[in-house]
């Protein structure tokens, strides 16, 4: 590897320097653990995924049109490797950056050509990019370009200024996708220019910057999730692992020995329910996910479903590590089964809801856990929201 092949400061106003360094060789082993070659045997190819074309969004300062595709349609990305040399990349705080800065992870920048063409050929894009991979197993491309230099039939029709004083107009396109095996997640989006229709006589400030469009495509999906969640394949390794490996590995063993509270012991199953194609999803460095998991003593005296909160850590390497399941709504009633027989040590008699405190730990073999019951005593909540409550049992596995 060629050592301080360039070193730029990333912006005036960013407290790191960014440096970059040759590697010598595509399948050259790096200081990341990885080579350009392993990255792209996993994201390099064809990915298909939904593509969602947004309604303009209208705003006080100007009318935005595009066309032609809008709603629902289809994108094919494909990421192929063009000549060109490969950098490794590293930040470091610069010498007056304040006092711990956290500068972005070193990456492999590896050139690619990628190829955008949707179902209704909006777009229909080759443009020649950097793949940046701190990890194997995922991928980012940003790119700008030019509405006149766009293949494809997208078009702004108008950008009409409901200003007299002011005229806008479309600047770059902005291309963002994250990229893992298999799938990839991005966006399209406008940037909006203005200014002063006509030179001032007198002296007056600059004009305030345009508003700017949300993104005017999205892919898989447009839908909205709380927080920093998006809607994603249910399969989607980002991570390197899917959320339906993580209920795999949830799935055995099929039961745990519960000690309640007084001693005695009954096997207990937790299924956590599988998810539907897509789900609400948060990923950064761990993967977050609801879902609706049932638990079902062996001897029937406990049937109930509650929704959870599932946490899971990256293992190192795109694996599974540390997973945490906890209720996620521990103060709401969840029905008991009409099922579930009647037991004398845990009183469940005529309550016909409990609230639920789940809280499970999945650490390599090592499966451990609590379970803490109290049966609803009051149809409706007071007004705080709470609900009148006895303590019935707590186990742990």
């Amino acid at each position: 590897m060629a050592p301080g092949l360039l070193s730029l400061p990333s912006g005036a106003a960013d407290p790191c320097v960014q440096t970059f360094a040759a590697v010598a060789h595509w399948d050259e082993p790096t200081a990341l653990g990885f080579s350009a070659v392993e990255v792209l045997g996993r994201l390099a190819g064809r990915h298909s995924s939904p593509l969602d074309w947004a309604e303009p969004t209208p705003n006080d300062e100007y009318v935005l049109d595009y066309g032609p595709e809008r709603g629902a349609s289809d994108l094919d990305l494909d990421v192929r490797a063009r000549a060109g040399r490969v950098l490794l990349s590293d930040s470091v705080p610069r010498l007056d950056a304040p006092e711990g800065t956290t500068c972005p992870p070193s990456a492999l920048q590896i050139p690619v050509e990628v190829t955008l063409r949707s179902s209704g050929l909006a777009l229909d894009e080759r443009i020649d990019t950097v793949l940046e991979a701190s990890v194997p197993y995922q991928g980012h491309i940003r790119h700008s370009l030019s509405e006149r230099t766009l293949d494809g039939g997208l078009s702004f029709y108008q950008v009409l200024s409901l200003d007299p004083e002011r005229a806008f107009w479309i600047g770059s396109l902005g291309i963002e996708a994250l990229l893992w095996e298999g799938g990839s997640l991005g966006s399209l989006s406008a940037a909006v220019g203005g200014g002063y229709t006509r030179a001032a006589e007198q002296w007056r400030p600059l004009p305030a910057p345009a508003a700017q469009p949300p993104a005017i495509a999205t892919w898989p999906s447009a839908r909205a999730c709380g927080g920093s969640a998006h809607y994603l394949p249910s399969d989607a390794r980002v991570l390197g692992f899917s959320v339906l490996d993580v209920l795999e590995r949830l799935a055995a063993p099929a039961a745990r020995p519960l000690t309640w509270s007084d001693g005695s012991v009954v096997p207990i199953a937790l299924e956590v329910e599988t998810p539907e194609a897509f789900s609400c999803q948060e990923i950064d460095e761990t993967l977050r996910f609801g879902a609706m998991l049932r638990a079902r003593s062996e001897d029937e005296s406990l049937d109930v479903r509650l929704p959870v909160q599932i946490e899971v850590q990256n293992g190192g390497g795109g694996d599974i590590g540390a997973i945490a399941v906890a209720s996620s709504e521990p103060e709401t009633p969840q029905p008991v089964a009409a099922s579930a027989a009647p037991h004398p040590r845990l009183h469940l008699s005529g309550y016909r809801s409990l609230l639920v405190a789940l809280d499970w730990t999945r650490r390599g073999n090592s499966d451990s856990g609590s379970l803490a019951l109290r049966g609803v005593d009051s149809a409706s909540p007071d007004a705080d929201g709470s609900y009148s409550s006895s303590t019935l049992t707590d186990g742990r596995w």
